[in-house]
């Protein structure tokens, strides 16, 4: 027997979203691929960590807009991994201390970072 295919349309018109808080930095781009896919991002339920939602997808009370890393982090046996596009590349930014006092080494890996940085525009 073949199994049944599910789209990321289908699955966000037909189940309840369980989002995160509008406080996570998660929030707004699950609401925008969300608005994307012309789904009403309102949700059902909102929880503050990725892994209560994941704990209330389990128990199929809905779905959830969550980083792909969750599927290698949290218990997903009973869950299904559905790809979407993303309207919006996730930002990162590099983190270090002030006042900057750099090695040497750090300062030949920003000049590298930044470099390629340029490169991929």
């Amino acid at each position: 027997m073949a199994k049944p295919v599910f789209s990321p349309i289908s699955i966000a018109r037909a189940l309840p979203y369980i989002a995160l808080t509008p406080d996570n930095s998660i929030r707004p781009l699950a609401d925008a691929a969300l608005r994307h896919l012309d789904v009403d991002p309102s949700p059902a339920w909102e929880v503050a960590h990725m892994s209560s939602a994941v704990a209330l997808v389990r128990e199929g009370l809905g779905f959830s807009l969550l980083p792909a890393s969750c599927a290698s982090v949290f218990n997903i046996e009973r869950c299904h991994v559905v790809p979407i596009k993303q309207p919006t590349r996730r930002s990162i930014g590099l983190l270090e201390t002030r006042p900057v006092s750099r090695s040497p080494s750090m300062s030949a890996f920003m000049a590298f970072l930044h470099e390629r940085l340029l490169a991929s525009r």
